[in-house]
């Protein structure tokens, strides 16, 4: 898989994530990647780096590699 190192986001919900495993991706959109977080919370990355790229916003990363996000997986591949 390919690393995607996570530049700025914030936390959006405290009770959304309830009972999912850290890491998983819920939801895709030009606003952010929103995962789930610890103390059910969920995390919403908007801005990141792919392996050997520039820092962008997320809509900017989603338009060159969508197929990386998936949602319902976990953010790092598995």
């Amino acid at each position: 898989g390919q690393y995607v190192r996570v530049w700025e986001g914030e936390v959006i919900s405290a009770v959304e994530a309830n009972n999912i495993r850290p890491g998983i991706l819920l939801k895709v959109t030009s606003e952010g990647l929103d995962v789930a977080a610890g103390n059910h919370s969920v995390f919403r990355i908007t801005r990141c780096q792919l392996a050997n790229g520039k820092v962008l916003a997320v809509k900017d990363c989603l338009n060159a590699t969508r197929s990386l996000f998936i949602e319902g997986k976990m953010l790092n591949g598995e």
